[in-house]
């Protein structure tokens, strides 16, 4: 007896989850709840993606030698001085402006991108964008095909504009399960706005998927940067029924 009920723990434990998403039952949320959902729930995942940008441009060691500096002025030194007639000299210790130099190799430069997958096509989340933004999201019909979100792409990584990012999701974007041939985007879209960039890519919706199918991932190959986020299908449930 004590066994069995302890092998049932974790298919209640899974179901609690699940029901904690729907209470307070819509449209009674709090902004906060609306945007937990949109950004750290079964339906929107945060990710953070190494990435290596492009190489920034060298400069030869004499550059600064070019400029033709009014008399008295020269280019700061360490400790405060004036440093008055330096030019482009090799960078020593003290300088807090060291001059780049050809020498050495430039391969780029490493830093992460902080990005969010998100299900936008699922009810809870269409709801979610109703409650921060009034009249965004149609929640009467569902719609035809998967849509996937994702905010948080650096206008830096892509120095063609928003036109390449489309294009190398078209390219790589997959949803991919255990067992099923992946599937490709059939539409993606990027506008250009401001340091930061959103995809929306439509994905033809898979027939008979259901919990049992377990794990759904995305995956993409952005320049340098691999995407792969996994979503738990018995999570998305939402009721009574699987969202995407």
């Amino acid at each position: 007896m004590f066994l069995n009920a302890a092998a049932a723990l974790p298919a209640c434990s899974s179901l609690l989850v699940a029901r904690s998403w729907e209470e307070p039952a819509y449209p009674n949320w709090t902004r906060e709840f609306a945007d937990k959902i949109l950004s750290d729930s079964p339906w929107a995942k945060p990710l953070t993606v190494p990435i290596t940008l492009p190489p920034l441009p060298e400069v030869k060691r004499n550059s600064f030698a070019q400029i033709e500096l009014p008399p008295g002025i020269g280019l700061p030194r360490g400790g405060g001085g004036g440093g008055g007639g330096r030019t482009g000299r090799s960078p020593d210790s003290s300088n807090p402006f060291p001059i780049p130099s050809r020498e050495g190799s430039n391969t780029g430069v490493r830093t992460e991108m902080y990005l969010t997958i998100r299900w936008a096509s699922a009810l809870p989340v269409r709801q979610a964008m109703t409650i921060l933004e009034p009249g965004s999201a149609a929640l009467d019909k569902e719609p035809s095909d998967y849509i996937i979100e994702i905010p948080g792409f650096l206008t830096t990584m892509f120095p063609k504009g928003a036109t390449d990012l489309e294009e190398q999701l078209s390219r790589n974007a997959r949803l991919l399960v255990k067992g099923r041939r992946p599937v490709s985007s059939s539409h993606v879209r990027v506008p250009e706005h401001g340091m930061h960039l959103m995809a929306t890519m439509r994905f033809p919706r898979m027939e008979g998927l259901s919990a049992k199918d377990n794990v759904l991932h995305f995956v993409a190959q952005i320049g340098t940067a691999e995407i792969d986020a996994a979503f738990k299908l018995p999570a998305m449930a939402y009721r009574g029924r699987l969202e995407l």
